[in-house]
């Protein structure tokens, strides 16, 4: 009955029936402490729940009262580390806010996250990664939580500028770097139980993915159910991989993630720009509106945070620069002075917004690491043009990483591997071999999207990339004195690509890529099945890949999970192993393009070939004509002993330079569209 009459009163308090609901509380408090005892969760449910009733009718004092006492029951019944623990703290310090005591709302919001942390942290050992997704949606809360009473406080939160610094930092991407580790563990794994569940994980998801497809047709009801057990024992499968695998406790290390120990491995002279977007909470009324902060970390100084304000304002900049560059791309010729003239003012707005803050603090350095978060993802930062239209990659040399948080994963260098594996001008229309190719048991075949619109693809031949494919392997055997290996036409498929490419130093592949963005996920059924949430729609690493030999047939012959189809998905990525990988070349159409996921970056084909075990991966932003980018990215391998960065820089900063004595337009699009994330050595 407790139980009914606190639903009720929630029901109630929502629709501001505010007197109906707080009888319901206060008679469902009553049963509570009657039959299960004043010391019950449930008791200290109903508490916060009137609580929260009182907070909305501006009865504060005795708001807090009683989140107090629920406070007090939680915390001897569950232990201080439980998420109902952390659900109460929350609560007070918006409480705490609401009455301008800026200082105690900072405090009860740090607790909140540390319970939150380091719930997640005794228990991700277990988690799918789906729990783990779902269960980062109330870490990110926490942090929105703890971000809105530190900008409360202004200059006053100055001395906790490194709390909050550690506070971002072991948050930001620590989903992607706990299944970077599990991922590692998967393909270096000789158990064969471990490998036989890791085999039915993988043919469970494949079920679920048909399924969802198919769609649930007029039998709802057991479309739910049989969607249900697959992604249970989807669930099951994976968590008690995590469980068996010795090779996944290797992430303790990881775990130690501080502001202090990523100053500490920075390289001397450089300084880490870190965007992180969160949403500022609102109290009267309670909104959670999206912002964009940015951290600076500078070996041997103090962190600086800087605010930038709304979201909104600076993704609509975003989107009206990523439009830009699209335009060009589909006119399919080079950008003129009028393309020019337009992007000055929007490189000019961005530059205002995301750099002009912290450009006092990175003047000189020799090297800016750059790690964007949400739609900044989607931004090449060297293109960006200050106010005398100079750009910055002229200034400062710029790397991306995902999070700053990379440099403590990227600390350990495996043993590398050898030569070159290159690929380039595949034969779209090619028939797919007959002959049987081993491929590792590990790697994932022929796992398609099943979106519409990537059936419809029709690749267009890239007779360019043959020659950038022979020079770049004349350059690699003259500077590196290892071997190369080429594939061209029909042979650049995906069997040479899954059986050839382990093993190597570097990877080389020029060919189209494929970004299908949002619109192909299906329509959910019923507005409140969560198929994100519940990870059983299409997963967004096979809305991005490559299209290589025979992928113009569009599966035909290839419909088994035992035959390829010259689509390579970024899912399939994933399942190889490329430890010893130092770079993959992603010479392509958008490949730096995928779903941005809050706080864990881009699902895309640059986070696949990092889960593989890739070092460091350059990729594009938009489509680049396929002779400029033979002409810059085939000058790659000439780095004797230079960094990626500086390598990078030099190929943007040459093309720069020759475009200007050529009279062309020094446009961005030409040069910008390549951004190397990871290993920066």
């Amino acid at each position: 009955m407790a139980y009914t009459l606190k639903d009720m009163a929630h029901l109630f308090s929502d629709q501001g029936m505010y007197a109906g609901a707080e009888s319901l509380y206060v008679s469902a408090l009553a049963i509570a402490k009657k039959t299960l005892g004043a010391e019950h969760t449930l008791v200290a449910s109903v508490m916060k729940g009137l609580a929260d009733l009182w907070y909305d009718q501006e009865r504060y004092s005795e708001a807090e009262s009683h989140y107090e006492q629920a406070l007090t029951i939680n915390e001897n019944a569950l232990g201080g580390d439980h998420p109902d623990v952390a659900r109460v703290l929350e609560a007070m310090s918006g409480l705490y806010r609401v009455q301008d005591m800026k200082s105690r709302a900072r405090e009860f919001a740090d607790q909140a996250y540390r319970v939150r942390h380091k719930n997640f942290a005794d228990n991700e050992r277990g988690l799918s990664e789906r729990d783990a997704l779902t269960y980062s949606y109330y870490l990110r809360r926490s942090v929105s939580s703890y971000l809105s009473s530190y900008v409360d406080l202004g200059s006053a939160a100055e001395p906790s500028v490194e709390v909050a610094c550690d506070i971002v930092f072991s948050s930001k991407g620590q989903i992607s770097d706990r299944m970077f580790e599990r991922q590692k563990g998967l393909v270096e794994e000789t158990d064969s139980t471990t490998l036989v569940l890791a085999e039915s994980l993988r043919y469970t998801k494949f079920e679920l993915s048909l399924l969802f497809v198919e769609g649930p047709g007029e039998d709802y009801a057991g479309y739910r159910s049989q969607m249900d057990s697959l992604s249970k024992a989807a669930n099951d499968l994976e968590a008690e991989l995590s469980r068996r695998s010795a090779s996944f406790t290797r992430i303790q290390d990881y775990r130690d993630v501080s502001t202090d120990r990523i100053a500490g491995l920075l390289p001397e002279g450089s300084t880490l720009v870190e965007y992180v977007e969160y949403d500022y909470i609102t109290l009267r009324p309670r909104m959670w509106i999206p912002h964009y902060s940015v951290i600076v970390v500078t070996p041997g100084s103090v962190p600086v945070i800087a605010h930038l304000g709304e979201a909104s304002g600076i993704d609509s900049l975003v989107d009206e620069y990523r439009a830009h560059m699209l335009r060009i791309a589909g006119a399919n010729r080079r950008p003129t002075e009028i393309d020019r003239t337009e992007y000055v003012a929007i490189g000019r707005d961005l530059y205002e917004r995301l750099w002009a803050p912290v450009d006092s603090l990175v003047v000189g350095k020799e090297l800016v690491f750059v790690a964007p978060d949400g739609a900044l993802n989607m931004v090449s930062f060297g293109g960006l043009m200050d106010s005398d239209t100079t750009y910055l990659v002229e200034r400062v040399p710029v790397h991306h990483l995902s999070s700053g948080r990379d440099v403590i994963r990227l600390k350990d260098d495996p043993e590398p591997g050898i030569g070159l594996f290159a690929l380039g001008d595949p034969d779209y229309d090619a028939v797919s071999e007959d002959t049987p190719v081993e491929i590792a048991a590990y790697v994932t075949r022929n796992v398609r999207s099943s979106c519409g619109e990537l059936k419809d693809l029709e690749a267009i031949p890239l007779p360019g990339t043959r020659s950038e494919i022979e020079e770049i392997t004349l350059r690699w055997k003259e500077s590196t004195g290892e071997p190369a290996t080429a594939y061209y036409g029909a042979e650049a498929g995906e069997e040479n690509f899954k059986t050839d490419a382990p093993g190597k130093r570097a990877i080389h592949l020029a060919t189209h890529g494929y970004f299908l963005e949002s619109r192909c996920q299906p329509a959910a059924v019923e507005s409140d099945f969560d198929y994100d949430r519940d990870f059983a729609g299409e997963n967004p690493l096979l809305l991005s890949g490559l299209l290589l030999a025979g992928a113009n047939r569009h599966g035909a012959g290839a419909d088994s999970l035992g035959a390829e189809d010259g689509i390579l998905t970024a899912y399939e990525v994933t399942a190889m192993n490329l430890r010893g990988v130092e770079t993959v070349v992603l010479s392509a159409c958008e490949t730096g393009l995928g779903k941005v996921e809050e706080g864990e970056g881009v699902y895309g084909l640059r986070r696949a070939f990092q889960m593989a075990g890739a070092r460091t991966v350059i990729s594009a932003l938009w489509s680049v004509p396929d002779v400029a980018t033979a002409d810059m990215i085939g000058r790659l391998y000439d780095r004797e002993n230079e960094s990626i960065p500086e390598t990078m820089r030099r190929l943007q900063m040459d093309k720069l330079e020759e475009l200007r004595r050529e009279g062309q337009s020094d446009h961005p699009f030409t040069w910008a569209g390549f951004i190397a994330m990871g290993d920066w050595r």
